[in-house]
C-alpha cells in the first residue's frame, strides 16, 4: 500500500514540473588570451571588461561576439579580419558552467575553416537545465533568477591562424535569466 501512495505522490508531482533548458544574457568579463596571437604557446595576458553591455572581443586578426539562441545555446560568431584563413577548433570548445565544472556540449558550426573577410557561427549547446514548478509564486521565480545573476561561465575557444595555435579563454557573467514556463529561455544579446 506504501509503494502505490509513494508511486501516486511521484505522478502529481511530475505532472506540476517542467524541465527548462536555462540561458543567459550575458556579458565578457575577462579573456584570458595570447599577448601576440601569431605565436603559439607565447606569453599570456588577461583583459578586464566591466561594460556590461560587451559582447565582442576584437584583436587585429577577429572578432569573438557572443549572441543570442534559443533553449541552453550560446551562440559565438567569429569574425576573420586577417589576411589568412584562420581555424576555429569547434571540437576542442570547452565550456565550464556556474559551478566550475567542465560539461559535455553540442556544438552546430557553420565552419572550421574561416577565410579572409569571412565569419563563422558556432552554436554551443550548454545543456544547463532548471526544475521549475508550474505553482511556484512569481516570487520564488525571481529568487532562483537572482541565484544565477552574477555567476559566471567560462568558455575555451582554439583558434589557429598561420599555423600557430592559440586558446582564448572567455569568462562570462550572468546579468540576467528568463524562465519562462510556456517555452524556451532565451538569451540576449
Amino acid at each position: 500500500m506504501k509503494k502505490i501512495i509513494y508511486l501516486f505522490s511521484l505522478i502529481a508531482l511530475a505532472s506540476c514540473t517542467t524541465i527548462q533548458d536555462v540561458s543567459y544574457k550575458l556579458s565578457i568579463a575577462e579573456v584570458d588570451k595570447p599577448q601576440d596571437h601569431e605565436i603559439a604557446y607565447g606569453d599570456r595576458q588577461k583583459l578586464t571588461f566591466s561594460d556590461k553591455e560587451n559582447y565582442t572581443y576584437s584583436n587585429t586578426a577577429y572578432d569573438i561576439t557572443f549572441g543570442k539562441g534559443e533553449g541552453s545555446n550560446i551562440v559565438v560568431c567569429v569574425r576573420n579580419k586577417s589576411a589568412h584563413t584562420i581555424v576555429v577548433d569547434w571540437d576542442c570548445v570547452e565550456y565550464v558552467d556556474t559551478t566550475g565544472t567542465v560539461q559535455p556540449t553540442q556544438k552546430v558550426v557553420t565552419a572550421h575553416r574561416i577565410p579572409s573577410g569571412a565569419q563563422a557561427i558556432g552554436k554551443i549547446k550548454t545543456g544547463d537545465k532548471a526544475i521549475l514548478f508550474e505553482s511556484e509564486p512569481d516570487a520564488k521565480i525571481q529568487e532562483r533568477k537572482e541565484a544565477y545573476i552574477g555567476k559566471q561561465i567560462k568558455l575555451l575557444i582554439p583558434i589557429v591562424l598561420k599555423g600557430y595555435r592559440n586558446e582564448y579563454l572567455f569568462t562570462l557573467v550572468i546579468d540576467d535569466v528568463d524562465f519562462n514556463l510556456r517555452g524556451y529561455i532565451s538569451v540576449h544579446p
